[in-house]
């Protein structure tokens, strides 16, 4: 495995530690979205992550910035993860370094194992971010993950007035959102994700596809073996979850407190 190279650049990375400075940085950039904000780290944190929120700088400009959630996994070390990030300009080239940049002073920081990122592109556009692995990313095939931002999404644009998103819906969906205030309104919980896909599409969802995962490794025994830990339980997750809505509808209610409800696993 190659390792990391050590970038020395004059770009200054530091930690920015106050709500307002944060979420006025990455707004700046054009890939910013919800996961960048300082409130989706506080939440975060209430999960169990640690946030650290670092940008890199040259001559008082951010150039590159990225949110980044730490988990301790016991036996392994510390996780670090960057969900649809590092922010910066594609086009500079002084960006890519402040790329690599933002990930060492994150493992210098935290001791790291691994710093894993998923930019905010889309596949067809991922030969843009080559240089991310000429600097020591690796690019993983995965095409999704138990405990990263999923690659395969469904987006509703929500510009326009209320009549523009109402042509953007199927027929069906505009009738029942007409007929909602005249009638009761229930949500029912369905199994399978084909519904769903369906549900979505039909209030004009379009599916998007982003490029993926990048890890820059800092630790190759222990990332070898959290990989394996990885594919391993991404390959036995429906049997996994199958077994234990099993237990659950097995076990007394009072036991559980309440009616288990069937669900697949979410990512941060």
């Amino acid at each position: 495995m190659r390792q990391p190279v050590h970038i020395e650049l004059t770009a200054r990375v530091r930690a920015v530690e106050r709500r307002d400075e944060w979420n006025a940085l990455v707004r700046e950039f054009s890939g910013c979205d919800a996961r960048h904000a300082w409130e989706w780290g506080e939440l975060r944190a209430q999960q169990g992550w640690s946030p650290l929120r670092l940008a890199a700088f040259a001559g008082g400009e951010c150039v590159a910035a990225a949110a980044v959630l730490l988990r301790r996994v016991p036996g392994l070390g510390t996780v670090a993860y960057a969900p649809r990030g590092p922010l910066l300009d594609p086009t500079r080239v002084d960006a890519w370094d402040a790329a690599a940049a933002l990930a060492d002073a994150t493992r210098v920081r935290t001791s790291a194992l691994v710093v894993r990122t998923s930019p905010p592109v889309l596949v067809e556009d991922a030969v843009s971010w080559t240089p991310l692995e000429a600097r020591g990313f690796r690019r993983q095939p995965d095409l999704w993950s138990l405990w990263n931002t999923p690659r395969n999404v469904m987006r509703l644009d929500l510009i326009g007035e209320e009549r523009d998103l109402l042509a953007r819906m199927a027929k069906k969906r505009r009738q029942h959102i007409a007929t909602a205030g005249k009638k009761g309104v229930s949500a029912d919980v369905v199994r399978g994700l084909a519904p769903i896909h369906r549900f979505k599409a039909e209030l004009g969802a379009k599916f998007r596809l982003y490029a993926g995962y990048y890890d820059r490794v800092y630790a190759p025994v222990a990332y070898h073996v959290g990989r394996w830990l990885e594919r391993w339980t991404l390959r036995n997750a429906r049997w996994i979850a199958i077994r234990t809505q099993n237990v659950l509808r097995a076990m007394p209610r009072w036991c559980i407190g309440e009616e288990p409800v069937e669900y697949f696993a979410t990512c941060p």
